[in-house]
């Protein structure tokens, strides 16, 4: 019975170790209204405890430095006959300088990596910026091929990019232009004709409609029942 309990608390600290992919994928999907595809091997976390295969190339997952998920991918792809995956985000994000774009990792703190345990792995994981390889046990954890290939096909090589989902009414807003820069707002009707929307505005207890370029506000929350 010790002998079965020890193994149990060994595979469950092993398994908490993997990286939750989740998160980061429903984040995407939230981003749009219309979402990713989100095939079976997605909604599971890619680096699956499989065994690490006898001197033979395979995806790894890389644990990388804080934000340095770029510079942990740029310096791992200098070395010879290792090939490395590492998805970015771009995406529109309301700042004090109004609209800003930004580049993120899709999975941030790690990168995929291809390459041959046996002859790579002291390389791998000792260059700038990677802080180590995720393990299950004591074994390097083993990412499907599949899960690499359903990746690439709906996020690509590169970047993808979030574009911003039509504006509905109820959806709550910030203006990021003009007089009324930085009022949060709700939209009360689109007028597609004009490029427009009317928002509310409350001023001394009075609510009024005000028109305004749909470019120069930035949705916050979406309504409840926006398509």
């Amino acid at each position: 019975m010790d002998t079965e309990a020890r193994t149990q608390n060994k595979e469950q600290g092993a398994e908490s170790m993997e990286p939750d992919f989740r998160s980061q994928l429903s984040t995407v999907n939230s981003s749009s209204r219309s979402p990713l595809p989100a095939p079976s091997s997605l909604l599971q976390p890619p680096c699956s405890p499989l065994p690490a295969p006898c001197s033979s190339p395979s995806w790894y997952c890389l644990r990388t430095q804080q934000k340095r998920e770029h510079i942990a991918a740029a310096h791992v792809r200098l070395l010879p006959g290792v090939e490395v995956y590492s998805p970015r985000l771009r995406f529109e994000r309301m700042t004090r300088r109004g609209r800003v774009w930004f580049r993120e990792a899709l999975f941030p703190g790690y990168i995929f990596a291809r390459f041959d345990p046996d002859t790579h792995q002291k390389q791998v994981t000792s260059a700038q910026g990677v802080s180590g390889i995720v393990r299950f046990g004591l074994l390097p954890t083993v990412v499907p091929d599949g899960a690499i290939d359903e990746i690439r096909l709906f996020i690509g090589d590169g970047e993808h990019e979030i574009t911003p989902s039509e504006i509905s009414p109820g959806d709550e807003v910030v203006v990021t232009h003009g007089l009324f820069k930085g009022l949060k707002t709700i939209v009360t009707q689109v007028v597609p004709a004009k490029d427009r929307i009317k928002v509310l505005l409350e001023f001394l207890g009075d609510s009024r409609e005000i028109e305004i370029l749909k470019n120069e506000v930035l949705v916050e929350n979406r309504h409840i029942l926006a398509a």
